[in-house]
């Protein structure tokens, strides 16, 4: 049993998850979806990088414990964006010296397809690592757009 009482499924969720996505997952973080529709909330959710795409698997939560816990019973959107079709991925600069003191944990990033469609993530240090590397092209050691 897990907290409250419900069966601790957060593991099993996400090997499902991950299991029906077809490919290994390179790399992995927790973020937040932020809607395009700007009166909607930030929603919980993954980022998974495999070989040829960049998954947001998302669903409506409270916060990140919320979708642990009740992720079993809990509706889950996913976005495919194919990694040959990122045009370019916005990062902000994490702060530095005193400033992250004062700063939150998370960043917003932009992540920008070649037909103009545009994600934006809510992204703490392995979201950034995790966008980094989905810049890299598959099969190549360069971004589709030529550069970071």
């Amino acid at each position: 049993m897990g907290i409250f009482g419900k069966e601790a499924n957060g593991d099993t969720q996400l090997q499902a998850i991950i299991a029906d996505l077809g490919e290994e997952v390179q790399q992995k973080a927790l973020v937040q979806y932020c809607p395009p529709d700007s009166g909607r909330r930030p929603m919980w959710g993954l980022a998974l990088l495999t070989q040829s795409t960049l998954h947001i698997v998302y669903g409506h939560g409270e916060n990140w414990a919320t979708r642990i816990i009740q992720s079993s019973t809990m509706e889950q959107e996913t976005i495919a964006i194919p990694r040959d079709t990122i045009a370019d991925i916005e990062l902000p600069t994490a702060p530095t010296g005193i400033r992250r003191l004062f700063s939150g944990p998370t960043r917003v990033a932009t992540v920008r397809t070649r037909d103009g469609d545009a994600v934006r993530l809510e992204i703490d240090d392995d979201g950034e690592s995790l966008l980094r590397a989905s810049r890299r092209h598959p099969g190549h050691g360069t971004p589709p757009n030529g550069g970071v």
